[in-house]
């Protein structure tokens, strides 16, 4: 989320929430008769990425403080408008409270089933699923077919692969003769982890693989067995599987007690 976009967010509830005005904390200004607090700058810190608060420091705070300051005269100015007697106003606030409350009802059912004693009894119980072997390889990529036949003619009449790769290869490894350090399929593209795990342990591939980087060369140096991710590593896709388990349980259990008739 950006910056304009975290703030902007805020403002749309501004006007019925009065959220610029009246709340208890330390006070950082004064817009009339409305007051800013210390809290409501940091309520609105939450919303932007931590390297963002580290690069700005200061002046993001300063932008924050500007920005709830401008706000707080919008809101004055809309009420003194009767903006809140509007009827486009008040749809578009019925509108934000159905969506509101319908994002926190189902974030407190996520948060109580996706908690870490859950996660962890989830990764337990299905870290052996998620085991791949490591592969350690060096590759060469240029642009062409024609070049990366070449280099393997060359590897075939006994050419050292690192040193081809250095005077040759055009990906970032170059420097380090090809070498892609350990990795594991799944961390690859499919067309160039499918091809490495054929190979046996010091073989290079005798055709060029193909992907959307260009043409590779590649030699599988070492393999390691099977081995599941950490806990940190498949906490993402575990708790992406309790959220959508518990919202479809949590909506079926409210159908199911509801008394729904659909009106043609």
């Amino acid at each position: 989320m950006t910056l304009k976009s975290a703030l902007f967010a805020t403002t749309i509830l501004a006007l019925s929430l009065s959220a610029c005005g009246g709340e208890s904390g330390t006070v950082v200004a004064r817009v009339n008769h409305d007051k800013i607090t210390q809290e409501q700058v940091e309520a609105q810190l939450k919303d932007i990425p931590a390297e963002l608060i580290e690069q700005q420091g200061v002046e993001l705070k300063e932008r924050i403080l500007n920005n709830l300051v401008e706000q707080s005269l919008l809101v004055q100015a809309a009420k003194k408008e009767g903006i809140e007697s509007d009827k486009s106003f008040k749809e578009q606030m019925d509108s934000i409270r159905t969506q509101l409350l319908t994002r926190m009802v189902l974030q407190k059912k996520v948060d109580q089933a996706a908690n870490d004693d859950a996660l962890m009894g989830l990764y337990e119980l299905e870290k052996e699923k998620y085991a791949q072997p490591q592969l350690k390889a060096r590759h060469i990529l240029v642009k062409t077919e024609d070049k990366a036949k070449t280099l393997i003619s060359k590897l075939a009449g006994g050419a050292d692969f690192a040193k081809l790769a250095k005077e040759n290869s055009t990906g970032p490894t170059k420097d380090r003769g090809g070498d892609l350090g350990w990795f594991r399929p799944a961390d690859m593209v499919p067309e160039f982890s499918n091809a490495v795990k054929e190979l046996r342990k010091g073989e290079y591939a005798k055709t060029p693989i193909q992907t959307q980087f260009g043409w590779h060369v590649v030699k599988l140096e070492d393999t390691k067995a099977p081995e599941a991710p950490t806990f940190e590593e498949l906490k993402p896709i575990l708790k992406q599987r309790i959220t959508q388990v518990t919202i479809e349980g949590y909506m079926q259990e409210l159908k199911n007690k509801a008394d729904i008739t659909l009106v043609e």
